[in-house]
């Protein structure tokens, strides 16, 4: 729909971090040749961006503003003036207002209402995945690593419950795989409803256990060796026994793939990526020189994939991303998560960290100088010129060749869990490459789903399960995606506090039929389904945003427990 609209964030804004607000309107004369916006009733001037998704962008810039509590307002050129609501600017604000309720009861929530409460609800279904529950994992434990200096003694023994509370459940698809003949070491997708291998599933699974097992040994040293054990468990199982999924589940329509094409016998590269995160966990638990040896043969290979500047033509001028296939003629996806296949729990975005992980831990080896580089060329040649590449510096799904980059075609709903891990993987990316223009990235795709987005529309609903704003046509709102949390926030699916959906596509909730086009590429549809990946990935993104704030800054909060004791 052609609508217009103020949007800005709808939790607040962090002070020391960038701070924007933006205007939307279907047509470049809907305000003035040089407009102005007020702030509390100083007048500045927007920035036109330019035009995209079939609107004209707008952009109002108060990154120097100190803390205080602000009002935005501007007047188009029919003399309607659009207000924002009541704005903050406060030192951690993201974190204060989000922790308690993303991080920590939203999982106790969810643990009370999983199937004979283990492991937790997972979506809208009553299905636990294995996928999810690892990647979930996966995120908190990021939190955990991080974040801890900024959480209270008791905010960070719950954390670690629910860490364990999630690996409870690994645990059990992976007795429950043993239990019904299926290779040792092996984990089930869902217990109950899809007791069979998903390959996908085996590396995210043994980076979860593993990377728990690292950060619980020193606090619940059994619950650690337990889990190490089933790590290695499972990586004996990817030794003997691992194969590359077949061709069913692959969506020619997530990967940009010709019409035809067969998928080979071989694994993604961010299947790759994801086994040599494992090796990498569990070489941290033992030094073991076969797990550095198999990580060195996939990074190594991770590199043969990458497109080099020579053949950026082929990819509309971006390259150092990578191919999916060792052949293949297109690229990697943002996000190809859908149904239960091939393409399943495909939510981690190019994700270079585990290379530049690698490179950090195996300098000694002579290819770790390739990787760095890798992962330099990657930043510079794809992920800032393809974030820059919108006024809001979300990740594009990926470029489809013929097409350009796409944003919003391709998922079946929304990809907010992608969107935190790039928020996450840029925060990396300004302590490795020292330019902040990743800083602004990790904030911006963090502060998509706090609400500062293109904003909700009255015919963005059609599929969307229980969630509907009323909203006039013809405007665009500003909405919160995680619930009960922002100004004006969304209701998930589960009605569970904190809880982050799926978000905004071009594709209805659950359902591919929309071809990856530029002329289709629009924030068409809401996806108001949540799913635990999505809160996860946020909030431990954020603890990683702020600690490169303090290696950048210098500057670092007073723990909150101290806070509290004062």
């Amino acid at each position: 729909m052609n609508a217009k609209g103020l949007l800005y964030s709808q939790i607040g804004y962090d002070l020391g971090g960038p701070k924007q607000a933006f205007f939307r309107a279907p047509d470049r004369k809907d305000l003035p040749p040089c407009p102005l916006f007020a702030i509390n009733g100083q007048d500045f001037e927007a920035s036109y961006w330019g035009e995209i998704w079939r609107h004209h962008w707008w952009v109002l810039d108060f990154t120097t503003f100190g803390e205080g509590d602000y009002t935005i307002s501007i007047e188009d050129s029919s003399g309607r003036t659009w207000e924002s609501s009541l704005i903050e600017i406060r030192e951690r604000k993201l974190w204060d207002t989000c922790l308690e309720t993303m991080g920590l009861t939203q999982f106790e929530e969810r643990s009370l209402r999983a199937r004979n409460q283990v492991g937790w609800k997972d979506c809208g279904a009553t299905l636990r995945e294995l996928c999810s529950h690892a990647i979930a994992i996966i995120g908190l434990c990021e939190l955990y690593e991080i974040g801890f200096e900024n959480m209270t003694p008791e905010q960070n023994k719950r954390l670690a419950k629910q860490i364990i509370q999630g690996c409870e459940y690994v645990a059990r698809c992976q007795d429950r795989a043993e239990a019904i003949g299926l290779p040792k070491g092996s984990f089930v997708h869902e217990i109950n409803t899809h007791p069979f291998i998903v390959q996908t599933d085996i590396a995210q699974a043994i980076v979860a256990l593993s990377y728990a097992s690292r950060l619980l040994v020193d606090y619940y040293p059994e619950e650690s060796k337990e889990y190490l054990r089933r790590a290695r468990r499972g990586y004996g199982f990817v030794e003997k026994e691992f194969k590359p999924t077949g061709p069913v589940g692959f969506s020619h329509i997530n990967h940009g793939a010709p019409e035809g094409f067969e998928p080979p016998s071989d694994w993604m590269t961010r299947e790759l990526m994801m086994q040599l995160w494992a090796c990498l966990e569990l070489w941290h638990s033992g030094a073991e020189e076969k797990y550095m040896r198999e990580g060195q043969r996939l990074a190594n290979r991770i590199v043969s994939r990458q497109i080099a500047k020579g053949e950026a033509d082929e990819e509309g001028g971006f390259w150092g991303h990578f191919r999916t296939f060792d052949d293949s003629p297109f690229t990697e996806k943002a996000n190809i998560h859908h149904h239960i296949g091939h393409d399943t729990g495909g939510v981690f975005p190019n994700y270079v960290l585990p290379l530049l992980r690698a490179a950090n831990r195996w300098g000694h080896l002579p290819e770790s100088k390739t990787w760095i580089q890798a992962v330099h060329d990657f930043a510079v040649g794809y992920l800032k010129p393809a974030c820059e590449s919108n006024p809001f510096k979300i990740l594009p799904v990926g470029y489809f060749r013929g097409e350009g980059l796409l944003t919003f075609c391709g998922p079946w709903h929304g990809i907010n869990a992608t969107y935190a891990w790039n928020a996450l993987l840029a925060s990396h990316l300004e302590r490795e490459t020292g330019d902040e223009a990743f800083r602004d990235i990790s904030v911006a795709n963090l502060q998509w789903i706090a609400g500062l987005n293109v904003g909700l529309t009255s015919d963005m609903f059609e599929s969307s399960f229980r969630f509907e704003a009323d909203i006039p046509p013809g405007e665009a709102h500003p909405y919160s995606h995680i619930d009960s949390i922002g100004t004006n926030h969304v209701k998930a699916w589960s009605r569970i506090k904190g809880s982050v959906c799926n978000g905004i596509s071009v594709n209805p909730q659950f359902t591919q039929d929309i071809p990856s086009t530029k002329e289709n590429d629009h924030p068409a549809q809401y996806t108001d389904e949540d799913w635990i990946p999505h809160g996860a990935a946020w909030i431990g993104a954020l603890a990683h945003v702020y600690e490169t704030r303090f290696f950048r800054d210098g500057k670092r909060n007073e723990p909150a427990y101290v806070k509290q004791d004062q």
